[in-house]
């Protein structure tokens, strides 16, 4: 009799155990209805970034458009990062001069096909803004510089439209970035590729340097220095 009954018993067991996981996933549903929020999901840590030693000299580079870069933007980054005892190599897609979008004009020191082997020789490398900068959005060449910067232990900074290209890039995962937003630029761009978007003019995270346009040229460049000279 007991040998009949024990299939029986199991079953029944079963079905308990099968109810009370429903159960408890319906308790679950009504705590966050209650709440008017799910349980938000692990946030993926960043990658942990290079030992970078601090330096008080070396070469920047700045990345420019080579049509419609950030006239103030290029003007201020070069002049203070110059008056803090670093030099200046302006890059571009193409040699020669590259134009403002306010009428501007600069000599372009070495394309950036030339230099996508020597990072190294760079101790950071910077993304100047304007509305030309959305070239190099999805730019693959623009994308193996700041990868290549970044994996070597480089400051790594953009202004304006430019931390989007960091976000192709892939290099702000996890990291915390301001950007120009207006039109079709948006905070849910940037979170899309993996940044922590804050509405700041300047944000700092380890070697990572960003800022949102030309009015931050100033703080963005000092805090560029400021993060080389490890201060």
């Amino acid at each position: 009799m007991q040998a009949k009954l024990l299939p029986t018993i199991l079953f029944a067991l079963f079905a308990c155990s099968l109810g009370c996981q429903e159960v408890e996933k319906m308790v679950t549903k009504i705590k966050e209805k209650v709440s008017g929020e799910k349980t938000a999901a692990p946030t993926e840590p960043k990658p942990a970034e290079p030992r970078r030693q601090a330096v008080e000299s070396g070469t920047i580079a700045l990345l420019v458009a080579s049509e419609g870069y950030q006239d103030e933007e290029l003007k201020t980054t070069r002049s203070i990062f110059v008056d803090a005892g670093f030099e200046v190599a302006v890059l571009s897609f193409f040699g020669g001069r590259a134009t403002g979008a306010l009428g501007g004009e600069t000599v372009v020191d070495k394309q950036l096909e030339d230099v996508l082997d020597s990072v190294d020789d760079y101790v950071a490398v910077v993304l100047v803004g304007g509305p030309g900068a959305a070239f190099y959005h999805k730019d693959k060449k623009a994308h193996e510089l700041v990868q290549k910067a970044v994996a070597a232990g480089k400051v790594v900074g953009a202004i304006c439209l430019a931390p989007f290209t960091l976000g192709y890039a892939g290099v702000l995962k996890g990291h915390q970035a301001t950007a120009w937003i207006g039109g079709k630029y948006t905070p849910e761009m940037l979170a899309a590729e993996g940044a922590l978007f804050r509405d700041d003019s300047v944000v700092v995270d380890g070697s990572i340097v960003t800022a949102n346009g030309p009015d931050a040229a100033a703080p963005f460049a000092r805090a560029v220095v400021a993060t080389l000279k490890g201060n």
